[in-house]
């Protein structure tokens, strides 16, 4: 029973944080007025939901677990809408890299990296080389990720910061590394069964995530060769979207998936 109430009440919290991000999204997407301030204020919001719920260990259906894809899907978004609506400034990019370094433990982080670098990417091709690189055949979804209004210059400078924000792939590959976050350091202290931090269970995942990154390089360099179409189109790793229906309509999805109204 107490196992059951716990899923209850992480399902209604999962469901309150989805409404308060769709409200956020149509905030940033629909407003015309915000100042720079606000715009400041508002990605300082959103990354600090996301550390909140990504930066712990990661533990199979917590709260973090079921909202990683959603919560990660709408920074990334919100933020290449403020590069043009009011680029972030030196310490707001910072502060974003120090934050993703705390998340290098979840897949969903490479998942939103690699979308974003191959999106801002095809972009920068067509001003780089115009006609003599092939447009880059991505799903429309992630196309639309980098705004229509996004200058030459604010593609190239946002594609270096999103590319440099893992620090070094590498270390994707090393518990050790990735594992030196403060959240890991407390849950050694207080957990009776994980002693050092790089004992951690969710760092198993860690060979996946690596490979996940070195697949998303791998799709940069050949876009940079001309041959991505040929040997990426197709083979995307695709997130499901959310469900628009009670997740007891569809088997397949876990019972604890939110999909509020």
């Amino acid at each position: 029973k107490s196992r059951q109430a716990a899923q209850e009440t992480i399902h209604r919290q999962a469901v309150v944080c989805h409404r308060v991000l769709r409200r956020v999204q149509e905030l940033a997407q629909q407003s015309q007025i915000m100042e720079r301030d606000t715009w400041d204020t508002l990605l300082s919001f959103l990354l600090a939901i996301n550390d909140a719920l990504l930066a712990p260990p990661a533990i199979k259906d917590d709260v973090g677990d079921q909202l990683c894809e959603r919560v990660l899907g709408v920074l990334y978004e919100i933020w290449l809408i403020a590069c043009v609506k009011s680029f972030p400034g030196p310490t707001l990019w910072k502060t974003f890299q120090e934050m993703c370094m705390n998340w290098r433990h979840r897949t969903g982080l490479v998942t939103q990296w690699n979308r974003v670098n191959i999106a801002l990417l095809a972009r920068q091709l067509t001003f780089m080389y115009g006609g003599k690189m092939p447009q880059l055949n991505i799903p429309k979804e992630d196309a639309e990720l980098v705004p229509e209004q996004m200058t030459k210059e604010c593609i190239a400078q946002a594609s270096y910061r999103f590319l440099n924000s893992l620090g070094n792939p590498v270390e994707l590959s090393k518990p050790d590394k990735v594992c030196q976050t403060q959240q890991f350091f407390q849950y050694a202290i207080v957990s009776d069964s994980v002693i050092d931090p790089t004992h951690h269970p969710c760092l198993h995942s860690l060979p996946t995530i690596f490979f996940k990154a070195m697949k998303g390089i791998s799709a940069m360099v050949d876009a940079y060769l001309g041959t991505y179409n040929s040997l990426h189109c197709g083979t995307h790793d695709r997130v499901a979207p959310e469900a628009e229906q009670p997740s007891s309509v569809s088997p397949p999805l876990s019972p604890l998936t939110p999909t509020p109204p």
